[in-house]
């Protein structure tokens, strides 16, 4: 439910904060008073376009926010959790630029127009004087009737099979479009086998590249090592030689120096030799894999030519391969896959027709009553001659549809000698109010929306008839909350939360204020409602009298 609305810097307000309550909540005011401003600014919060004009004048930005309770309320934790959002509360909000421009939020993280509209279908319903936003429409008016029978499982069970249908239909479309030839199964073939005929390892091709760069790599390190063999030991005039000729020399001195020197000689000599000959080993070592280099660079070369003849890297050989084999597969398996599909969908759509005929038995005796029902409570709502009549008429078509095989419309007549017309084509919002009230209160223990809003639900009625509107709404709001914007006394006296709007002017600025009534309070609101202005105490006995006669 409607917990809490706070708006900021809208239109003529700068600073208001609405704290709801279960039951009915009634706001009542004086002609422009700025009733119409909270449910303006509640359907913006819901997804409404924003005009320019909503942001109060000298303010840069608007912000309205509407807090919803949904402990209880699965449809709405379900469009929660669908957009990762947290689930435990819902918390919409609208921030508008003076530019018209405007930002949407959902327990403070950004989402479109579209997701409030999604969501706040879940979360309440506007019947304003110029609009009801569910009642109007076909899959609301189907929905109202399942509800009232209690139709849901089947419902959700034609569902599932249309969508099932469909989706085979649609396996079978693709199928069909597909033209496998021999020829085209040949050339598959062949490509297989070049793969699989070739010696090529699949596994390796993730690792054969690297592998080829390290032997690459020792294969330069050996001939490195040979040639720093060579110029130690094993060329003309190389590092041993001329170390051996320079101890030669130094052998015909005879000094202390030389002999030295003769020593330090002799050291680095055989430094040399053991480096020489590491450097040796090491580059035969290296040699030896010289072997497996050429035979790398053998199967790297067909792998190169394969991902060439493929268009793809080498490393993507396995999935090319793979691409083939599933083509294949499916090449061989396409007949057999059109034949059980094409059963399946026969067979389904034996099961759709069977059941989709029983739902429309249901619905069409379930729209009688339900039109009968309604029909009787708007005579009891000041429309004495009005008729709801639930046209269902079946569709011939040979597919399967989404919701059933009919169209459902509502249509009333408020005249005897009128034909019924479609809701749509109601000119009277106050009507088109007490119709959506009528339903509501006829189908309010299956409803799943949990909070109602009427904007002057009591349009053009009074005394009794208003009597009758005020216990409607309460009859409502014991099962889901109610909030109701009404100008008839007897109506407000039906509300266990009573609101008063007022506009408050000065000389610079013109603001609206909203007031928790108490029990005093109220008496003097609903005498004033009654036309008694001057409170006197006649007059409040007289609204004392009607709000004591509403609590019976």
């Amino acid at each position: 439910m409607l917990k809490k609305l706070e708006i900021r810097n809208f239109i003529i307000v700068d600073e208001l904060e609405v704290n709801f309550d279960a039951g009915l909540t009634v706001l009542t005011g004086e002609t422009g008073a700025g009733k119409s401003i909270l449910l303006e600014a509640l359907s913006l919060a819901t997804g409404k376009r924003a005009d320019t004009n909503h942001v109060k004048d000298g303010s840069k930005t608007a912000t309205i926010t509407a807090i919803f309770e949904i402990n209880e309320n699965e449809q709405a934790k379900q469009v929660l959790k669908e957009n990762a959002l947290d689930e435990e509360i819902c918390i919409l909000r609208r921030i508008l630029d003076k530019d018209g421009k405007s930002r949407a939020f959902c327990n403070d993280e950004p989402v479109t127009l579209s997701f409030l509209k999604k969501i706040s279908i879940s979360l309440l319903d506007i019947h304003s004087q110029h609009q009801s936003q569910s009642l109007l429409k076909p899959d609301s008016q189907r929905k109202y009737i399942d509800d009232s029978a209690g139709n849901s499982a089947l419902v959700n069970k034609l569902t599932s099979i249309y969508n099932s249908y469909r989706l085979n239909k649609l396996k079978l479309n693709e199928l069909s479009k597909t033209s496998f030839d021999e020829q085209r199964v040949e050339l598959l073939n062949h490509l297989i086998s070049e793969f699989e005929d070739n010696d090529i390892d699949l596994t390796e091709i993730h690792t054969i590249e690297d592998e080829h760069k390290q032997l690459i790599n020792n294969k330069e390190s050996s001939e490195l090592f040979l040639e720093i063999s060579n110029l130690l030991e094993g060329s003309k005039n190389n590092a041993s030689e001329i170390i051996g000729r320079s101890l030669n020399l130094l052998s015909k001195l005879n000094s202390n120096v030389s002999k030295s020197i003769e020593n330090n000689l002799m050291i680095a000599h055989e430094h040399l030799l053991d480096a020489s000959r590491v450097l040796y080993e090491q580059a035969q070592l290296e040699l030896s894999s010289e072997s497996k280099l050429l035979k790398i660079e053998n199967r790297l070369s067909r792998l190169h030519n394969l991902a060439r003849k493929h268009k793809c890297q080498i490393g993507e050989l396995d999935q090319a391969y793979k691409v083939l084999r599933e083509e294949v597969i499916q090449a061989n398996k396409r007949e057999e896959m059109i034949s059980t599909l094409s059963e399946q969908l026969l067979q389904q759509k034996e099961q759709y027709f069977q059941l989709a005929e029983t739902i429309r038995n249901i619905r069409k005796m379930k729209s009688s009553e339900l039109g009968q029902e309604i029909s009787r409570r708007l005579k009891n709502l000041g429309l004495p001659h009005a008729e709801l009549v639930i046209n269902i008429e079946e569709i011939n078509d040979d597919e399967p549809l989404p919701n059933g095989m009919e169209t459902i419309e509502f249509r009333i007549k408020t005249n005897p000698s009128q034909e019924p017309l479609s809701l749509s084509k109601i000119a009277s919002g106050g009507e088109l109010s007490r119709v959506s009230l009528a339903l509501q209160s006829t189908i309010a223990v299956q409803s799943n929306i949990p909070a109602s809003i009427y904007d002057e639900v009591d349009s053009g009625i009074g005394g009794n008839t208003a009597k009758i509107v005020g216990k409607n709404l309460k009859q409502i709001s014991k099962k889901n909350q109610v909030i109701c914007i009404t100008h008839s006394a007897q109506v407000a006296c039906a509300g266990n939360h009573h609101f008063s709007i007022t506009k408050k002017q000065n000389d610079k600025d013109t603001t609206v204020m909203v007031e928790y009534l108490n029990n005093a309070e109220r008496e003097k609101e609903v005498a004033r409602m009654l036309g008694n202005t001057d409170k006197g105490k006649v007059a409040i006995e007289h609204a004392r009298q009607l709000l004591q006669d509403a609590t019976h």
